[in-house]
């Protein structure tokens, strides 16, 4: 009987912990490797290849990171709101990053597009229900303070979009294969 709430208690962490999703991770990213490649040498055909898709935004050669500025477009949704299921279309962005890291005989190319939904009206709408009371006491001024729609923007992480980033790994790698020739 001693085991008993020792085995209910498992029983029930498994189950919490088995019902959460998992949401997108931001550690993935497509890899290539190039082989008999410097850094310094992959990086401007790296920055070529984003350009192709994304304007930049940063880029560091010392570090190998290559960051775009967010590209947005229209997308229809991809979850179970009446809207999405009607076939409405949502606010969504890409935002790309490529990294460039030195490799025994090589290097190795991490390229991740990460798609990103537009949901600032909802948190706007639902705001209200995580408030710890129901009396509206917040004034206009203190409810945007100030701000800007952009800064409002909240943008949730919907996933990766995989086609975009082999598109972009190869197009390094054709151009590797081309300076070599």
């Amino acid at each position: 009987m001693k085991g008993l709430p020792l085995a209910a208690a498992w029983l029930v962490g498994l189950w919490v912990a088995g019902c959460a999703s998992p949401a997108p991770s931001k550690l993935n990213y497509g890899m290539m490797r190039i082989e008999s490649a410097s850094r310094a040498e992959v990086m401007p055909a790296a920055e070529q290849a984003v350009r192709e898709h994304f304007r930049i935004a940063t880029t560091d050669p010392a570090a190998g990171v290559i960051e775009a500025h967010p590209l947005e477009g229209s997308e229809p949704g991809r979850t179970r709101r009446a809207g999405d299921m009607l076939g409405a279309h949502r606010r969504v962005r890409r935002v790309a990053q490529v990294r460039v890291v030195d490799a025994e005989d090589g290097v190795n190319v991490f390229c991740k597009v990460l798609v990103q939904q537009y949901e600032s009206d909802e948190r706007r709408l639902f705001a209200r229900e995580h408030a710890l009371s129901d009396t509206p006491i917040e004034t206009p001024a203190a409810a945007e303070a100030a701000t800007s729609a952009e800064q409002n923007a909240t943008w949730r992480a919907r996933g990766r979009d995989k086609v975009l980033e082999r598109q972009i790994l190869q197009a390094i790698d054709e151009r590797i294969a081309a300076r070599s020739r």
